[in-house]
């Protein structure tokens, strides 16, 4: 989470040389953020999930981040070489979802809530057509993300 841009490009583009490159990748957008908004409603969890959106990528619904971020990286000294957001999609078997949910707890649940959290978590996302079973009859959860990808260098 970067909570100024303007500034952190002005502190990459301070320590790299002349003519240094920068490459990143970063999340536009992230499913789990949906997830969060979804629970932010439910009685039980809004004790935890309240300031989800601490822990959100401001530009997690910008319709123009791609733009944005090329501007502010030109604006901030860098000649943009190459930026492109690309659509993903990872999918994940049941149990690798309940992991990963259970790994990247930002919402700081309690342990004896956690199995109860990741269900719901689970029923949200069944709900939103994101589970598919495949040639095997098992569940597969899709997660979609954004990549912005971006190469530039100082000038």
């Amino acid at each position: 989470y970067v909570p100024d841009l303007r500034k952190a490009v002005a502190n990459i583009h301070r320590m790299l040389k002349p003519k240094g490159d920068f490459f990143a990748n970063l999340f536009s957008y992230n499913y789990l953020f949906d997830i969060y908004e979804q629970l932010s409603t439910v009685e039980k969890w809004k004790p935890y999930v309240h300031d989800y959106k601490r822990k959100m990528n401001q530009f997690q619904n910008t319709v123009n981040f791609k733009e944005y971020f090329q501007n502010t990286l030109s604006n901030g000294g860098f000649n943009v070489r190459y930026c492109t957001e690309e659509r993903k999609v990872m999918v994940y078997s049941r149990d690798h979802f309940e992991g990963i949910m259970k790994a990247v707890n930002y919402l700081n649940v309690p342990k004896y809530l956690e199995d109860e959290l990741v269900y719901d978590q689970y029923n949200i996302v069944r709900n939103a057509d994101k589970v598919f079973i495949d040639e095997y009859g098992e569940e597969q959860v899709h997660w979609q993300y954004t990549l912005l990808i971006v190469n530039a260098s100082t000038m």
